[in-house]
């Protein structure tokens, strides 16, 4: 049994992260998913007692609990070989941590929630009206935790207010697009951001740009938008670590679909699949139609 234990869900953007260090280290490790999905799994009291926080991932190291994507990582990183994630370098070093730092403190969570409109963002706002209840309940149950899920309503009630608020949600897009000018003048003639080689910036990256992907953002770089940026994502997506840390470049029916199951069994479950369904095949057929006709 591996001693490294990693709570984890499939497209969580920390989550993938943490599995890119693992995965790029050659770290032994065992995983348990936690669906913060509709089941939502990570307010259950075992693990907001694990995590008050009720985020995912962590890690368990022998008898050591590290419960913050920036100390998992620092974790994995001051105890096992770091394969060359980090620079000797003092100047490399530096640079590398500024870009990790910047990107795990970019607010991926409001924009993921914030950006989605139409039925999903309808999903999403009636997801956060069920959390509220959840952890309403799971309060009045649990008595010695109530502090704990009172506080991580409020947290809800703050993403709620964020992605309510158009100007934040334009704001949080204008810094990805800013991070991204960085990024394409960084990146022109060079493979890594560092002449070292392929550091934890890269692999910080790699996860960041799959997520921008996965919410319909790639055209902040392809077709011409970014040039270096786009033949630097794909060098990224060559590394066999993004294929072994199960980094999602879109959403996936395999990890949503037993998760709308878990939550609300399949009865409900078929009926959101089929109001998905129809309303994704109009937005394809419109997207071919304008793509057909160049309507705008």
């Amino acid at each position: 049994m591996a001693e490294v234990t990693l709570y984890h869900y499939p497209l969580s953007y920390n989550s993938q992260i943490v599995r890119l260090v693992l995965s790029e280290m050659k770290i032994d490790w065992e995983g348990h998913m936690v669906d913060i999905g509709p089941a939502h799994q990570n307010y259950a009291p075992w693990y907001m007692k694990l995590n008050e926080h009720g985020f995912v991932p962590i890690l368990k190291d022998g008898g050591e609990v590290v419960s913050d994507t920036r100390l998992i990582v620092r974790h994995l990183i001051d105890k096992y070989p770091s394969g060359g994630l980090i620079p000797e370098d003092a100047e490399a070093r530096k640079y590398v941590n500024n870009w990790v730092e910047t990107l795990l403190a970019f607010p991926e969570r409001d924009l993921t929630h914030g950006i989605v409109s139409g039925m999903p963002g309808t999903f999403t706002r009636a997801d956060i009206e069920r959390r509220k209840r959840i952890l309403r309940d799971l309060a009045a149950a649990h008595p010695d935790l109530a502090d704990v899920y009172e506080a991580k309503r409020r947290d809800v009630l703050k993403l709620e207010e964020s992605i309510d608020d158009p100007s934040w949600v334009e704001n949080v897009s204008f810094e990805a697009e800013r991070m991204l000018d960085h990024l394409e003048e960084r990146m022109a003639g060079r493979e890594w951001l560092v002449d070292s080689g392929y550091s934890l910036s890269d692999l910080a990256w790699s996860a960041f740009l799959a997520r921008l992907e996965m919410l319909h953002l790639a055209r902040m770089w392809k077709r011409g938008t970014r040039p270096s940026v786009e033949a630097y994502y794909e060098r990224l997506r060559a590394r066999p670590s993004f294929r072994a840390a199960k980094v999602y470049r879109h959403n996936a029916l395999s990890v949503t679909v037993p998760s709308l199951f878990r939550a609300f069994g399949i009865r409900i479950t078929l009926i959101v699949i089929l109001i998905a369904a129809i309303g994704y095949g109009i937005f394809w057929l419109l997207d071919r139609f304008i793509v057909s006709t160049g309507v705008f």
